[in-house]
């Protein structure tokens, strides 16, 4: 009888546990939900969104110009290790976009990936095309998923258009979703 009981409390509790492991978990209150390749992640509301199952983007518009913009998707980079990967996708940045500076890179933990990094830059390039509008910043988070094949989520933000925390509170919402 006691071993019955038991494992009534066990089951109930798992499956509490477990019932409350849903991806709108993962969405804090304000954010909006997306997708693209094996990654899910959050972006603030009221951001315009386009997306083609394989791309997300977001886009933030402040004083009709771009503020923000949040871009995922799978690269045409091969890679175990998360940090050479962000090598290889912040090369066209570097050269292309004026007065880039890497700001720092570190190791990120997203369980089920293989490995993960982040690295925050800026920039003083004031052209419209896929970011935001100089002189801004930027963060980008490379997910290695199984395959080798490498997914990654860029944000980039006016000065003023994105705090920190709000940064860093979209970065904590990044996941591995299988399939």
């Amino acid at each position: 009888m006691r071993i019955k009981l038991v494992a009534a409390v066990l089951a109930a509790l798992a499956g509490g546990v477990l019932g409350g492991c849903t991806a709108s978990a993962d969405v804090p209150d304000g954010f909006t939900a997306g997708k693209a390749a094996n990654v899910t992640f959050a972006h603030p509301e009221g951001w315009s969104t386009t997306s083609t199952g394989s791309t997300y983007q977001a886009e933030l518009r402040k004083g009709g110009r771009l503020g923000a913009v949040l871009t995922a998707q799978r690269i045409d980079v091969q890679s175990g290790d998360a940090r050479a990967a962000l090598a290889t996708a912040i090369g066209g940045p570097q050269l292309s976009w004026f007065g880039y500076s890497v700001q720092g890179m570190r190791d990120l933990e997203i369980e089920g990936a293989e490995s993960s990094a982040r690295v925050d830059y800026t920039y003083r390039d004031n052209r419209e095309q896929g970011i935001a509008v100089g002189p801004g910043a930027g963060t980008d988070v490379a997910v290695v998923v199984p395959g080798r094949k490498v997914d990654l989520v860029r944000i980039t933000w006016s000065r003023g258009a994105l705090t920190a925390a709000q940064v860093n509170e979209i970065v904590s919402t990044i996941r591995y979703q299988e399939g």
